[in-house]
């Protein structure tokens, strides 16, 4: 079942060495519902003259407790996502998205939007939770489990690498 839950993205700070985006998820539904934590990589950036999605890596693999949490009817929750280009160098392991992922940008416009996924071949790679899985985890918060696929709205963002970086 596709509960109705909007996703809004917007770009906070930007920088060549870090851009930081907040994502605001919102539950139009009339349930609680269960959203498995969205990862840093549901970001994409889309080269517009290339129409070329930058390609995301990880310096580390790690296992881990799944994470996820809750909205209420009406409610939100915003999660900010401070990316790394692999332009910039690998810092000090602080157990950060921002040191565990980077992404594939050259200078070039982008645009930068937010996709969710959930449907029932949902794998969490670090904590080998299946949707079976979700399904007790919702049993346990008294919610439903969110399925369906959900894209935030377009962020244009002009990145010029390590000299200069603005928003379009």
């Amino acid at each position: 079942m596709d509960h109705d839950l909007t996703l809004s993205l917007e770009l906070r700070e930007q920088s060549a060495e870090r851009l930081v985006f907040g994502l605001r998820f919102l539950n139009h539904s009339t349930l609680k519902l269960l959203l498995p934590y969205p990862e840093i990589h549901g970001l994409r950036f889309g080269n517009k003259s290339t129409m070329i999605e930058s390609e995301w890596y990880t310096c580390i693999l790690q296992s881990s407790d799944w994470a996820g949490f809750t909205l209420a009817p009406g409610q939100s929750k915003t999660i900010e996502y401070s990316v790394r280009p692999t332009s910039v160098e690998i810092p000090k392991d602080d157990g950060t998205d921002y040191y565990r992922w980077s992404v594939d940008l050259p200078t070039a416009e982008y645009l930068v939007w937010f996709r969710l996924r959930v449907d029932e071949d949902y794998f969490c790679p670090d904590s080998h939770y299946k949707i079976d899985d979700l399904r007790w985890e919702a049993e346990q918060s008294h919610a439903a489990v969110w399925i369906g696929e959900v894209k935030s709205n377009c962020v244009q963002v002009v990145y010029a690498g390590r000299e200069k970086a603005t928003e379009a």
